[in-house]
């Protein structure tokens, strides 16, 4: 049984914030469902969800969500950074040189792809 902690929604808003070396990011959070059929983006009752094909084993999982968000914000993989959660399904992903508010239009336009699908 998935427990669901109300004091977790909403947490996936943009943050803003730096990285190391001063440089601006746009910060998200995100829960990874790895070993799917297929990779998708969906936002639920908490919050943004990634379905990536790879298992969740030697960093393999990683490795497909930096490849599917690089996918679905049309941007190069090294501008995306794992910040916090590489050991865990909840991630906090920092994406360098993309507005937040640019960001969460291209991951908008990605649900409403897989939804139409």
């Amino acid at each position: 049984m998935t427990r669901k902690n109300p004091a977790r929604k909403n947490k996936t808003s943009s943050l803003p914030g730096s990285i190391p070396g001063g440089e601006e990011v746009w910060r998200v959070e995100i829960r990874v469902k790895p070993g799917q059929s297929r990779s998708f983006l969906k936002m639920d009752d908490f919050g943004w969800v990634l379905g990536v094909r790879e298992p969740a084993r030697e960093g393999l999982a990683n490795r497909g969500v930096l490849k599917a968000l690089s996918r679905v914000l049309e941007i190069p993989v090294s501008m995306i950074s794992i910040l916090r959660g590489e050991g865990s399904r909840v991630k906090l992903i920092g994406i360098r040189e993309l507005e937040a508010s640019e960001g969460l239009l291209r991951f908008e336009r990605a649900t409403k792809s897989v939804e139409s699908e």
